[in-house]
């Protein structure tokens, strides 16, 4: 499985290359209001208003620090209906990807309740423990509804 590999802090964290749509350089947000401090704001690419996760914010709860290095790697994010929707994910020193055979990745052994988002594990060849993302888990119901507007079961007149 390729991956796109990224840091928060000190950490290396890697999601799944096929669920990436494409990298970009960070822009400026605006911000969401009522919004969880993780949400980053939204921005507009190619008409479309884009809402982005901090992932630093999310999983360290310590805000990304922008610099060169930091993009949004906008992934296909499922709605409620079944659609899907453009969701960009901060994160700093985002810069390669890597190969991962599958019998390569492990278990973490340890799933805290709020972070279904965290995936199975690898050793990259600096011995560094990679943790993978699972994109699909990482709003929740609430938050994905705000952001996406899911919260109506019906279509508008």
């Amino acid at each position: 499985m390729l991956n796109v590999m990224f840091h928060l802090g000190d950490q290396c964290f890697a999601i799944d290359a096929e669920r990436v749509e494409i990298v970009i350089p960070a822009l400026p947000l605006k911000p969401v209001p009522g919004a969880p401090a993780y949400v980053g704001g939204r921005f507009e690419y190619r008409g479309r208003v884009i809402p982005v996760i901090d992932l630093g914010q999310l999983i360290l709860k310590q805000p990304i620090s922008p610099g060169l290095s930091s993009r949004y790697l906008l992934i296909s994010y499922p709605k409620k209906n079944g659609d899907t929707a453009l969701l960009g994910l901060w994160a700093e020193r985002v810069t390669e990807t890597l190969e991962v055979p599958d019998d390569f990745l492990a278990e973490s052994g340890v799933t805290p309740p709020d972070a279904q988002y965290l995936g199975r594990i690898f050793t990259a060849k600096d011995g560094q423990i990679v943790q993978c993302i699972e994109p699909a888990d990482i709003l929740s119901a609430e938050v994905r509804d705000l952001l996406f507007n899911d919260n109506s079961t019906t279509p508008a007149p």
